[in-house]
């Protein structure tokens, strides 16, 4: 533990050596949670099911109630320019009068965290920007694809919303945030694996969190270890059902789905950036933009999925912008 029991995430350096890929898992024919448009395919309103049991077993709630409950956001929060626009979190809905954000993190960098938090005061005070007086109810979950290298043991239980039952930052009821580093689970799960003695596997594998057993279920490929796992929960074996079923038409079916509600996004921008006066320019001024976004975020060494997600360029096009 750092002195005066204090302890810091920004600028203790973080690895991605141990992170979990996104690319497609040969045994299962899926692709881990961790690939972004796999996230929007399976944790989606379209999906309730699985955002509903990872935000219950979470905060320990009622998992049929927050399914029932379960609201997307209807407030719009200001986005300027298209920069804005990417610091946008991955999942956010209402359970009667709380706000849930939940954001996974692949990228290894300090500004992840600043770009997550800056999102995050927006939302807490979006109800004191359309007239109420009162902040907005935060609960919000930090899934990061990367592990904190300079921490020591203590510190990374602390940091791992579970391993001992702490939570990182609760501000009373009203302003939670959970950090969960999947390294730490991978390697939780390594060992577990490796074990030669069935009934201590098993032993192990039911003492995990419901909501570590539902990410592992998310991540890894099929083994004799995973169906373990999966006889947990039907739950578990629903959701590796339908991921297999995202074949390629289905994948590209998403994708097309996604950069719709991205140009619808654009336009948006636009039309906010008229009423305050802001000029966009012609045609050649929007290209240069996208080109200009897509550019940063190659170099934050964002996927090309992502990047047109978030730009509308082909991927010809990204392919050809210089870093």
């Amino acid at each position: 533990m750092s002195k005066d029991n204090k302890y810091s995430i920004l600028g203790n350096g973080f690895s991605g050596e141990d992170k979990f890929s996104d690319r497609l898992l040969y045994k299962s024919n899926i692709y881990p949670l961790v690939k972004d448009s796999m996230w929007k395919c399976m944790m989606s309103f379209e999906r309730p099911q699985y955002v509903s049991y990872l935000i219950s077993s979470l905060f320990d709630l009622d998992y049929n109630y927050v399914l029932e409950n379960l609201k997307e956001v209807n407030f719009v929060l200001p986005k300027y320019n298209v920069e804005e626009a990417v610091k946008t979190v991955d999942f956010v809905c209402k359970i009667d009068d709380v706000t849930y954000l939940i954001e996974l993190n692949n990228q290894p960098k300090d500004y992840v965290f600043r770009r997550n938090m800056d999102y995050l005061y927006k939302v807490a005070g979006s109800d004191r920007e359309s007239g109420k007086n009162e902040y907005t109810k935060i609960k919000a979950v930090n899934i990061n694809n990367f592990s904190c290298e300079n921490l020591s043991k203590e510190e990374q239980n602390l940091y791992h919303a579970g391993m001992n039952g702490n939570k990182f930052i609760e501000l009373g009821d009203d302003f939670e945030i959970k950090f969960i580093f999947l390294p730490y689970l991978k390697k939780t799960w390594y060992t577990i694996s490796k074990l030669k003695n069935i009934y201590e596997k098993e032993k192990l594998i039911k003492e995990l969190k419901d909501w570590e057993k539902f990410l592992l279920v998310t991540l890894l490929d099929d083994s004799e270890n995973l169906r373990i796992l999966l006889r947990e929960n039907t739950l578990f074996k629903k959701y590796r059902k339908e991921a297999k079923k995202m074949t390629k038409d289905e994948y590209q079916h998403y994708m097309d789905l996604a950069v719709k509600a991205n140009e619808k996004m654009y336009r948006q921008i636009e039309k906010d950036a008229e009423v305050r006066g802001e000029t966009r320019g012609k045609t050649e001024g929007k290209d240069e933009e996208k080109i200009a976004t897509a550019r940063k975020m190659k170099e934050c060494n964002e996927s090309i999925d992502k990047i047109k997600l978030y730009t509308g360029l082909s991927t010809e096009k990204i392919k050809s912008i210089s870093i």
